[in-house]
């Protein structure tokens, strides 16, 4: 009885720390790389033209560089899971924010279309 009742609490603890110190992060990692996704179609017709970037996309895409950033920091065995391809690697999401940011401070139109195609590359967003 003694043993069945340590195990299970084991087994409780490990569940718990796994949902909430593993599964957690990398779910709201993912939603910051869907919102990336949305922001960017949302986006696109005004950051796509030379000098139609509103003040509001910009600070809603430099937002999202920083969210993208630090939700990825926060997956423990960040680099296990994108060698496993569950991921993108540390620098695909480092190349992606700085294009973000670069985005969010740019004018130009052609620019800012291939930073937007980048930008879904290397987070693997279409």
């Amino acid at each position: 009885m003694t043993l069945s009742l340590l195990i299970s609490t084991v087994l409780a603890i490990a569940a718990y720390l796994i949902k909430n110190e593993v599964l957690d992060p990398l779910r709201s990692f993912r939603g910051a790389r869907w919102r990336a996704a949305v922001v960017l179609v949302a986006y696109e017709n005004v950051l796509a033209n030379t000098n139609m970037s509103t003040a509001e996309a910009k600070d809603d895409v430099r937002r999202l560089a920083a969210e993208i950033r630090a939700q990825y920091q926060q997956v423990p065995a960040r680099r296990l899971l994108a060698r496993m391809g569950v991921l993108p690697s540390e620098r695909a999401v480092q190349t992606a924010v700085s294009q973000l940011i670069g985005l969010s401070n740019s004018n130009d139109g052609a620019e800012n279309r291939q930073r937007m195609k980048e930008i879904r590359n290397k987070l693997n967003v279409t």
